[in-house]
């Protein structure tokens, strides 16, 4: 059984002045006004689920000259790789194009060079532009289950199997269509269903959040994922933006733990992006995110928080993923310039809107 403390006390948005690379913006600014950081810690003798660590006891990797970002699938076609997710067991990254809504495969090169091979595995049977993530569970014997929602609701659902040979990028069969029904759809705050960041919780439902109504949707696996169970709201507090119907606000990013805990973030057009831990705000992220993740690769062998911050609102001159669990910046491809990142793997892959896929370290 796993303790989780979250030291926080009431939400502040501040900012900090000056954009810092090495330490992540708004990080200082959270501490000092008493927002805290999230804080997790499980008891002694269990290895599993999120630990993180007190920040600044731990050396900040970005002083001693790391890689920079791999870049991994570029110019192949990919009008816009969104990572959605990496299987755990193998090395392939699997990502949904946001245009057509295909799944693409990425195999690294050997040594973890720039380069390695993208490719086309799957047509999606349900074209459509708007798919911003994915979600992977399993393994189930030889298979894993994937599924994509694009912005309307529909999307699709396949097995995926990978032989573990270098050159081998899988293969995903046996489609099937998944998404909430019309029903529930129409009777939404906004009369429409708007998924973004999707995960799979430890029971296989599927979930999702969405943009325009502010709340998650958990849709059942005995039914196919093509019908709700649960729907949580998030505060009202966070509502009112231009645009946005719902009673929450602009939710954009999910993961879930083998625990079931839900990691969230709100994002575009907030511009005051806020990490949620379980529908609670925990971290005033200062700026649009776009997605978040746990990633145990990191050179601390813990499971850490990671999330994607784009620079829409012009407080940042580059958008990047941040370890909110430390307070440090990865590094990243940009020195300036917009660009958006939907999702990042668990293996700290994400991709950029204008068709890149890239992998960094921390």
């Amino acid at each position: 059984m796993i303790t989780v403390m979250l030291l926080v006390s009431t939400l502040n948005t501040a900012q900090a002045s000056t954009p810092q690379f090495k330490h992540f913006p708004g990080y200082k600014a959270n501490t000092t006004k008493g927002v805290g950081v999230p804080y997790m810690m499980v008891r002694p003798g269990v290895s599993k689920g999120p630990y993180v660590g007190k920040p600044g006891t731990l050396p900040d990797p970005t002083l001693g000259g790391p890689p920079q970002p791999r870049l991994d699938c570029a110019g192949v076609g990919v009008p816009s790789g969104t990572v959605g997710s990496v299987l755990q067991t193998r090395s392939v990254t699997l990502f949904t194009d946001w245009t057509t809504g295909d799944l693409w495969a990425f195999q690294p090169k050997a040594g973890g060079l720039n380069g390695g091979g993208c490719a086309d595995i799957l047509t999606s049977p349900v074209p459509s532009v708007g798919y911003v993530g994915n979600a992977i569970e399993g393994p189930y014997g030889f298979y894993d289950i994937v599924a994509a929602l694009n912005y309307f609701g529909t999307g699709w659902v396949c097995l995926y199997t990978n032989g573990g040979a270098s050159s081998d990028y899988g293969l995903c069969v046996a489609t099937g269509l998944i998404g909430p029904p019309a029903a529930f759809c129409a009777a939404q705050p906004a009369g429409v269903c708007n998924p973004d960041g999707q995960a799979f919780d430890p029971s296989g439902n599927l979930w999702y959040v969405d943009v325009v109504n502010g709340d998650e949707v958990e849709l059942l696996a005995g039914c196919g994922f093509t019908c709700v169970g649960t729907v949580n709201y998030y505060p009202a507090s966070i509502s009112g933006v231009t645009g946005l119907i719902g009673t929450g606000g602009p939710v954009v990013g999910l993961a879930i733990d083998t625990f079931g805990n839900h990691y969230t973030v709100t994002g575009f057009p907030d511009c005051s992006g806020t990490f949620y831990y379980n529908l609670i705000p925990v971290f005033a992220i200062g700026g649009d995110s776009g997605a978040v993740a746990l990633s145990a690769t990191n050179h601390y062998h813990t499971t850490l928080i990671y999330v994607s911050v784009n620079n829409f609102c012009g407080t940042y001159k580059f958008p990047f993923v941040g370890d909110i669990s430390t307070g440090f910046i990865l590094p990243h491809p940009y020195s300036a310039g917009v660009d958006q990142m939907y999702g990042i793997s668990n293996l700290i892959t994400f991709g950029s809107f204008y068709g890149n896929v890239w992998t960094t370290y921390e």
